[in-house]
């Protein structure tokens, strides 16, 4: 089928759109060019820049548009179901976006807010499961990812992904955690291996390794505090990692005694 003359004009514009985006980022468009794009995927053949001028007018603002419920904005021509639901489904997902914010504007600089924040994850599991926790250089965390699901063993352990992770996310500073669902805190010797292998890899990097944890249900151990010989990563006694331009002392880092302390979750009557 032919393209009309006027469906034509409309497809060039958006592709003019795209290419500024591309080119200089969504950043440089003004509000109601947004508000544009956005409709581009509810309202595929239709010109969408009167649309957004006159959602803007009609509630005053873009901060009003994407406030607005899904009746309020079908009230405005030319928006149906599917772009009402497109623009107001969008606070949601910045409410989701700030709540994933305050989680990684949390300094993990001690052992026990790492292990609290991790033993979240394996609440349930009847299965070994390995973590990688990446941290920048204010110890905020970056990235938490699932590394692999079984035995954590020097055969299986993706060191290779790990590395390449760290470089790939820039951290400063990495920290493994696994579970032992029956309840056993002692590592293995494989969970010692690969501890080692890790730890040496990522110092080629400059990335210290500052701990491996292995994590039960009301309680974890440090690999490293006990098993790992720390000194190849620190300058002298007292110092357990170099994190950037920020130096933590072993007494800091190791904030509670992982052979006695249980999670808060558990054991609130604990600090």
């Amino acid at each position: 089928m032919k393209q009309s003359k006027a469906s034509s004009i409309h497809q060039n514009h958006r592709n003019r759109l795209r290419e500024r985006c591309n080119s200089f980022g969504v950043e440089s468009l003004a509000d109601h060019e947004y508000l544009e794009l956005l409709l581009y995927y509810s309202i595929p053949r239709t010109d969408t820049n009167p649309i957004a001028h006159a959602l803007i007018e009609h509630f005053g603002s873009l901060q009003n548009v994407f406030e607005a419920s899904r009746d309020e904005l079908m009230q405005v021509e030319g928006v149906g179901e599917g772009s009402a639901l497109l623009l107001s489904s969008l606070i949601e997902g910045y409410r989701r976006y700030a709540r994933d914010s305050r989680v990684h504007a949390e300094v993990y600089d001690t052992v026990s807010k790492i292990a609290d924040y991790i033993w979240c994850r394996f609440l349930g599991r009847d299965h070994e499961r390995l973590y990688l926790m990446l941290f920048n250089n204010k110890m905020n965390m970056i990235d938490c990812c699932v590394l692999s699901d079984g035995s954590v063993n020097s055969a299986n352990a993706p060191v290779r992904l790990m590395v390449e992770k760290a470089i790939q996310k820039k951290a400063a500073a990495a920290v493994l955690a696994h579970n032992h669902p029956h309840g056993n805190v002692t590592p293995s010797n494989e969970d010692i291996e690969v501890t080692c292998k890790l730890a040496e890899a990522l110092m080629f990097f400059e990335i210290p390794l500052c701990e491996h944890l292995i994590v039960t249900d009301d309680r974890f151990s440090a690999i490293m505090k006990h098993h790992y010989h720390v000194n190849r990563m620190v300058n002298n006694e007292k110092k357990v990692l170099l994190v950037g331009g920020n130096a933590f002392s072993r007494e800091a880092f190791y904030d509670v005694d992982d052979e006695t302390y249980r999670f808060p979750a558990l054991f609130p009557e604990q600090s």
